[in-house]
């Protein structure tokens, strides 16, 4: 006890160093340490209630500042790009600020940033089958094939596939496919062409 008492008068003693310098981050989790240090023994003076204090001080202000940039951005926003970094502020805003509640709506207003940074993409698959009667490939596993290609190529980005002609993306595929019949002796050979 006697230990866990000192150390505890310790970080409590740092928490209140902080505040005078107006370090509210670092007074918060110096009086949480010695909250924790002392749980065993009950609550150490006035530590939580400092805690809560400062914590919810430099949470504020962090989620304010975060806030402000976004608005800010969100006035300039133009491209797909911009609305994705607004949309990161506003999540920051409502990360940090979360164990009070959601900021000034940042959440919601990060959802609705992420939707307006989001790419359509439509891709369309131009199938020339040629010659080829064996009949393997058929349009749906062209498409399923051609999909995971551009899922995996877009996959740092937030996108959504689409039939629509106003997609922000159109990808034409163009693909033939030929089956040559040649003796039965020899093997049958297929050959794809992808542009």
């Amino acid at each position: 006890k006697e230990y866990s008492t000192r150390l505890a008068e310790e970080y409590y003693k740092y928490g209140l160093d902080a505040v005078r310098v107006k370090n509210y981050k670092s007074a918060s989790e110096y009086f949480s340490k010695a909250i924790t240090i002392y749980a065993n023994y009950g609550e150490y003076k006035d530590a939580r209630q400092q805690f809560v204090k400062y914590d919810k001080l430099w949470r504020t202000e962090s989620a304010a500042n975060l806030f402000s940039q976004a608005v800010t951005k969100e006035k300039l926003a133009v491209r797909k790009v911009d609305y994705r970094d607004v949309a990161s502020l506003y999540s920051g805003a409502a990360k940090v600020y979360q164990p009070y509640g959601d900021y000034k709506n940042a959440g919601s207003l990060a959802t609705a940033a992420r939707n307006k940074s989001m790419i359509t993409i439509n891709y369309n698959i131009h199938q020339d089958r040629g010659d080829d009667y064996c009949g393997s490939f058929n349009s749906q596993r062209l498409s399923e094939r051609f999909k995971s290609k551009v899922e995996a190529k877009f996959r740092n980005y937030p996108f959504e596939l689409t039939n629509s002609d106003s997609a922000n993306v159109t990808i034409n595929i163009d693909y033939s496919a030929n089956y040559k019949e040649g003796r039965l002796d020899e093997r049958n050979q297929v050959q794809s062409i992808v542009n």
